[in-house]
């Protein structure tokens, strides 16, 4: 479980540089051959414990489905843009292919894309992103795009407009007022 979440060091004792390096580390995104349907989380719990999650992906199908189990494990995926609300993977694969992202499952607010085409990820190995990805070249990108940020950009924007005209206008009057004295 701790190579699926990219943990690559663990701290090992009190001394400075104390570290053990994980080299058994998934990376930050990888291809699997198997998606293992599970009926319940904690299935899905008891699965991470005996699946190997270098190679398979556990999926509630109480939550989220998909057409077909088995996929090309040929190709590459690598993270090419990182910031903390938008994530950019460069994909080559030769054929259907299921990719694990060792990021946090969070429906509400990001977004997956597939050449910019938005495309429906699930939530798989319990906590994590999973996406399946048709045969070729891709960018991948995820974006945290919540509704309410941009709900409340827009109600701030209307407010500050509102502010700045009731601002020019109290000036215009005051100006109005001593010219008329």
């Amino acid at each position: 479980v701790l190579n699926m979440l990219n943990a690559r060091y663990f701290k090992a004792g009190d001394a400075r540089n104390a570290v053990i390096v994980n080299d058994q580390a998934l990376g930050n995104a990888w291809l699997v051959g198997k998606v293992q349907p599970v009926s319940n989380a904690d299935e899905a719990i008891a699965a991470l414990g005996t699946a190997d999650l270098a190679n398979t992906a556990i999926l509630n199908t109480a939550d989220f489905s998909l057409d077909k189990n088995s996929f090309s494990q040929q190709g590459s995926i690598q993270l090419s843009d990182y910031l903390p609300n938008a994530l950019a993977y460069q994909v080559d694969v030769p054929a259907e292919s299921f990719a694990v992202f060792s990021e946090i499952y969070y429906p509400l607010g990001w977004q997956a894309y597939i050449d910019d085409v938005l495309v429906e990820h699930v939530r798989v190995n319990y906590l994590l992103r999973g996406l399946e990805i048709p045969a070729g070249q891709h960018t991948i990108r995820f974006e945290f795009k919540p509704r309410s940020y941009e709900v409340g950009s827009s109600v701030s924007l209307a407010s500050s407009i509102v502010l700045v005209v009731f601002m020019l206008l109290s000036i215009g009057y005051t100006i109005r007022q001593a010219l008329r004295k």
